[in-house]
């Protein structure tokens, strides 16, 4: 009974906690999401397009949700990207 308890209180305290990061990371999403002036923050790659190879590009424009993107060659992509 008394290992049943334990446990019981260390699941407990596991969820407990697990529920405090998910807030944490929820907390930390809506920041990055709507900063202070209301509107989205834009997101640009550190390297110019040029810099980047083929699967950064793809990457970049999957984070972007540009349509045709896995057709795309490697400049296809960077002027994808520079439109935004």
């Amino acid at each position: 009974m008394r290992r049943l308890l334990k446990t019981l209180i260390f699941f407990g305290a596991l969820a407990a906690a697990a529920r405090a990061l998910i807030d944490t990371w929820e907390e930390e999403r809506a920041h990055q999401e709507a900063p202070a002036g209301g509107r989205p923050r834009e997101h640009r790659p550190e390297s110019p397009p040029e810099s980047l190879s083929r699967d950064e590009l793809y990457e970049e424009a999957k984070r972007l949700d540009i349509a045709g993107r896995s057709r795309m060659t490697k400049a296809e992509l960077q002027r994808a990207i520079a439109r935004g």
